[in-house]
């Protein structure tokens, strides 16, 4: 599914809450699994959440 199609999906699933906010409001970008050390085969990860305006000033809209 494109974001485009998602933006446009409007399938309901019992007990879902949804809400509207402008673009002007924060969210919040969830990167997960960032890998900042491997010792010894040992994996050390990270999980970041970045918070954002839903559009940030320097992203082009088409």
């Amino acid at each position: 599914m494109t974001y485009e199609e998602m933006i446009e999906d409007e399938t309901f699933i019992e007990g879902m809450q949804t809400r509207i906010i402008s673009d002007q409001e924060m969210d919040t970008m969830y990167i997960p699994d960032v890998e900042y050390m491997n010792i010894d085969g040992i994996s050390r990860v990270l999980q970041i959440l970045v918070p954002r305006k839903r559009v940030m000033e320097n992203e082009n809209i088409h």
